[in-house]
């Protein structure tokens, strides 16, 4: 009884294999006659598309240079944000700038600090810088000892 069931499930799953396989034969050999008579398609190689970093591209963010002027405002408003919120820290430099287009800008800076006069230590912060159409800022975060 075992042998025979086997033997029905085996036919069940094989004999719609070896069908396919036949119309797949017919099916080939019918459109091969049928594509000489067709033009051959024509194939165009596309243009190679470069995007500047400093470029934006909408809702990801991109690398922009550190000297940007973007990048300049929003330094100068992290510091005198940190100035009143932590006195006793001092940023030293923005290492890496991103922006991401929005309703207006965020500005994503990793920035070098140190905390008081230990010049020795330095430390990292990322900061998000939002920029509205009317060039107001906020500071939407702000991350300590977090660089890339």
């Amino acid at each position: 009884m075992k042998k025979i069931s086997f033997a029905i499930l085996l036919l069940i799953f094989i004999a719609p294999l070896l069908f396919s396989g036949c119309a797949s034969q017919e099916s080939s050999e019918n459109s091969a006659d049928n594509i000489s008579d067709q033009p051959e398609p024509v194939v165009k190689k596309a243009d190679t598309l470069t995007i500047s970093k400093e470029i934006p591209l909408d809702g990801g963010y991109s690398e922009i240079s550190t000297d940007s002027k973007n990048v300049k405002e929003s330094f100068s408003f992290l510091k005198k944000e940190l100035s009143i919120s932590y006195p006793g820290i001092s940023l030293i430099q923005v290492q890496k700038a991103e922006t991401q287009i929005v309703a207006g800008w965020k500005i994503l800076l990793f920035c070098e600090y140190i905390i008081g006069d230990s010049k020795k230590e330095l430390h990292f912060l990322t900061a998000v810088i939002y920029k509205d159409l009317n060039n107001n800022m906020t500071l939407s975060n702000l991350d300590f000892n977090k660089y890339p």
